[in-house]
């Protein structure tokens, strides 16, 4: 493999009330404006959630006590957690400040220049397990500090501050505190307030966001009110209500079963689905917040019944899950709900839930009871511990726990069934271990064996073949093709299959792809878009240009962006067909102009479209506006060195390096600079520089251990070596094998027989052959 062809991966994407006039002092108003950089946007739809508490008391009270109604909330004596009685905590060797004056809170932190100073605490952000605060560090934008309250009881830890992110302390890092991981603005606000919109004006990089109610109150959930309370107060008025099916309101969010009935030789209750299940809203609404996922616009999802239309769902995918589908970052409930069979049988969130507390409606195992007989599963013979112990609730085994935060714990909602074995095969957690931390995985494999518990029956399928698309493995071409086509599987799995057969297909993928889509599902259709990238142009834009008109926007584009990379190979008349989900695609990226990917996006499309004067000028936009983000830097480097500049390479990622936290992306393309230069020790350097800041990235080690061939051979089959044990890709041991045989390496033979089961014969045989000569 010749190093000097490898070319650049393109990066991916990856109460203010609205209270009646005279309540409120005009002064008082204006200084909000003035001071919190937040303004109350004025609707005669939103009427607020105090209108509400006459006629539904009690779900009123239930509310005022819960996490949404504490989302966010103003600073003052009645919300405010945290002890600013002049604490002062020591950090790093240095000493922060938490403080009052007068009826005001402060924050004695550092900036990013790394001074001291004091910010005035505006607005108090959740409850528990932990309360975080917020600031306004200027035109608009609404900063978390880093440091958070941790409001458990003291003898279970809590009761100190404590800071968020240690691993953030480089002002370039994304999450330090001024940084837009940190801001309210983008991250947070739509789903902490109710009806926001946030208003970011890119031509002056400010904020001028709004919401009607500055918690998560009632009409963010059942939406806009004033036509409801016109409905039940004046029904003689009522003929010029819009939404008269649900009382004035635009949605239902009924439970989607109507009862739960017993069926024969099952312990499990048989649901009968409700006349009306297909009017509810209430997974969609739940989804909206509770899910991890890009907002795309402001358009109204509810109204079009396609949360697609105004998100983009993580599918099940690295970074987010495990192979096996168990989450692993914060992923916020509905990925793994979705692929539960808990969906597929029509359980929804207040089948559990108390809606407007937000509380489990029974406590312990009553509540899993409900529809999974007593008798049966509530007892020993079931869950094989003791009862009342660890292990004998069904939470302990089938919603394991992973804490966020530091100290937030939050259960997996995929209910799926322990398997130790397949744990231990995709190195994921083990739900065993989570209780059992002294034991092994050998342990808890013989453990369940005693059980009786068949573990390969048990196996998701689909965990093996993710993982092997992620190492490359080609054999899970297969495996994904099956998946994607098996309607057995839930959509989001069957929409991941799709997804990682863009790394690896063969002739099963285009029919899986073909049909998938075709599929009604979203999501399903939207991987498979994902999975036609590395297909030629001619048969990608056959598949693809049926769907650039799909009804629901994430499709349309996912669509663009699949083709815009060729867009230069398309005709006129394919760019003229394919302009409208090119025009929602910049929409979309405009309305995210705020983050240095979006504009990175839009940069490209320049790019592509030959219009490389303007690319870098947005490329150059996208760097003013989140100087840490390392793909700005390495796209625009691509345009220089399409324009054979390569100066201009060398001093943008050069300056990338000085504003980029994690800078090995930088340094390694630094080095592919320097190969085309015929530069190759400053090649190699930048290639250590990659792999010593990112050690455990395959690529990176692959690379430069080819950098070394011809200088220190022995250091290069290291390289080669680990970059092979860490990815599992047989591509990479094909080459160290081969290296070895033109080393003359004794161990060459024994590189060549760890290659023969992952590859066909054929190879095996050019290799014997060169060893042979």
């Amino acid at each position: 493999m010749d190093i000097a062809n490898l070319t650049i991966l393109q990066a991916r994407l990856n109460n203010i009330n609205r209270q009646p006039l005279m309540r409120v002092l005009i002064l008082a108003c204006l200084l909000n404006v003035l001071f919190s950089g937040i303004v109350a946007a004025k609707s005669d739809q939103y009427i607020g959630s105090e209108a509400c508490q006459n006629c539904h008391k009690q779900a009123f009270t239930d509310w005022q006590g819960s996490h949404h109604a504490k989302a966010m909330a103003h600073a003052d004596s009645t919300s405010v957690l945290g002890d600013f009685a002049d604490a002062k905590i020591e950090f790093n060797d240095e000493t922060y400040r938490f403080y009052q004056q007068d009826d005001n809170y402060y924050a004695r932190i550092k900036d990013a220049e790394g001074k001291f100073q004091s910010y005035q605490i505006l607005y108090t952000f959740g409850v528990y397990p932990l309360q975080q605060y917020m600031v306004d560090i200027g035109q608009g934008k609404i900063q978390l500090i880093p440091f958070a309250w941790d409001s458990r009881e003291k003898d279970t830890g809590g009761k100190r501050w404590f800071h968020l992110y240690p691993q953030a302390l480089d002002p370039k890092h994304e999450f330090f505190w001024t940084n837009q991981g940190q801001n309210w603005n983008y991250m947070c606000a739509d789903c902490h307030s109710t009806d926001i919109k946030k208003n970011y004006q890119a031509e002056t990089d400010s904020y001028n966001t709004s919401f009607a109610e500055i918690s998560v109150g009632c009409e963010a959930c059942h939406g806009p009110g004033a036509e409801h309370v016109q409905f039940v107060s004046n029904k003689s008025a009522s003929a010029n209500i819009t939404h008269k099916q649900f009382k004035g309101f635009d949605r239902s969010l009924h439970k989607l079963v109507s009862q739960w009935k017993p069926r024969e030789n099952s312990a499990i209750l048989q649901p009968v689905r409700a006349d009306n299940a297909d009017s509810s809203k209430q997974t969609l609404v739940c989804a909206q917040c509770h899910s991890r996922r890009l907002q795309l616009g402001d358009k109204d999802h509810i109204q079009t019944n396609e949360l697609g239309d105004k998100y983009l769902l993580n599918l099940v995918e690295p970074g987010a899950y495990h192979p096996d589908g168990q989450i692993y970052d914060e992923v916020y409930v509905y990925g793994s709900y979705l692929q539960s069979k808990m969906h597929q049988q029509g359980v929804v969130c207040t089948n559990c839930h108390q809606p407007h507390s937000g509380e489990l409606l029974v406590e312990g195992n009553a509540l899993c009871n409900q529809c999974h007989l007593a008798e049966s599963y509530d007892t020993p013979t079931h869950h094989n511990h003791p009862d009342s112990l660890e292990g004998s609730q069904c939470v302990d085994c089938h919603m394991p726990q992973t804490t966020y935060m530091q100290i937030d714990p939050r259960r997996d909602h995929r209910w799926h069934v322990p398997n130790p074995q397949q744990s231990a095969n995709l190195q994921t957690p083990d739900v065993c271990l989570s209780c059992h931390n002294e034991k092994s995985s050998e342990w808890s494999i013989s453990q369940v064996a005693t059980w009786g518990e068949n573990q390969s029956q048990q196996a998701q399928e689909f965990g093996p073949a993710f993982l092997g698309a992620e190492i490359g493995y080609p054999q899970s071409a297969t495996w994904l093709s099956k998946i994607a086509q098996d309607v057995n599987y839930p959509a989001i799995i069957r929409a991941s299959a799709l997804q990682r057969s863009a790394t690896v297909a063969d002739n099963n993928t285009l029919v899986a792809i073909s049909r998938g889509l075709k599929s009604k599902n979203t999501w399903v259709r939207t991987g498979a878009v994902r999975g036609t990238e590395n297909l030629p142009i001619n048969a990608r834009w056959r598949l693809l240009s049926p769907l650039i008109d799909d009804p629901v926007l994430v499709v349309r584009i996912e669509v663009a962006r699949a083709l815009l990379s060729n867009w230069q190979q398309l005709t006129k008349d394919q760019q003229t067909k394919m302009q409208a989900a090119l025009d929602d695609y910049v929409q979309v990226q405009s309305y995210n102009a705020d983050r240095g990917f979006a504009l990175t996006n839009l940069a490209n499309l320049y790019a592509y479209q030959g219009n490389l004067s303007k690319a870098e000028q947005t490329y150059q936009q996208a760097i003013q506006t989140e100087p840490n983000y390392a793909n700005s830097y390495l796209n625009l480097s691509e345009v220089y060195r399409q324009l054979r500049d390569e100066t201009k390479v060398i001093n943008i990622l050069e300056q990338g390096k000085n504003k980029v936290s994690s800078s090995s992306a930088l340094s390694y393309q630094l080095g592919l600079s320097y190969i085309r230069q015929q530069q190759p020790l400053a090649a190699q350097n930048n290639f250590a520089q990659a792999v010593t800041d990112e050690p455990e990235n395959p690529q990176y080690q692959f690379v430069y251990g080819l950098s070394l061939k011809d200088t220190k051979p022995k250091q290069a089959q290291q390289a080669m070596s680990k970059a092979y044990t860490l990815s599992q890709n047989p591509q990479y041991l094909y080459a160290l094998c081969e290296f070895q045989i033109q080393q003359q390496e004794y161990s060459a033979k024994q590189c060549v027989e760890q290659l023969r089961p992952l590859v066909t014969p054929e190879v095996i045989q050019q290799l014997e052959q060169q060893m042979n000569r």
